[in-house]
């Protein structure tokens, strides 16, 4: 992840005057390139960035400058050591926040988005602590 990091925000030798062209990226590209599995490593990823700033629009990269491949990509949480109760614990907890946070903290917008009942994703927020 470091190495994402590092070179979505400097880039390597040549890409380098490219990155500088249009300047790092915004905290959520950068988030979903470091949550991309990468399965042709950092060769990948240098093209992916390479294109981003090619084929993109503003000053700066973003979301919609990647692929819709790496758009796409959720991050798997680590489960390990965890019991079964508590990676649904956890997966239910990111998937509210998730809705939450792009609906603007709107209950019943989330709720729609989840496909559930308002009450019952009030009861959810509660069992899993989370405050509004």
């Amino acid at each position: 992840m470091l190495s994402v990091s590092l070179y979505a925000s400097f880039g390597f030798e040549v890409k380098e005057p490219l990155l500088l062209m249009r300047g790092k990226p915004v905290a959520d590209a950068l988030k979903q390139l470091c949550a991309y599995d990468w399965p042709g490593n950092v060769r990948e990823l240098g093209n992916v960035i390479e294109r981003a700033i090619v084929v993109g629009r503003g000053p700066r990269l973003t979301m919609q400058d990647l692929p819709s491949r790496v758009v796409a990509s959720v991050a798997r949480p680590s489960i390990d050591g965890r019991s079964y109760r508590d990676a649904m614990e956890y997966y239910r907890r990111e998937l509210v926040l998730a809705a939450l946070e792009r609906c603007h903290g709107n209950r019943a917008a989330a709720a729609r988005e989840l496909g559930l009942h308002e009450k019952y994703l009030l009861r959810l927020l509660k069992s899993l602590a989370i405050g509004i």
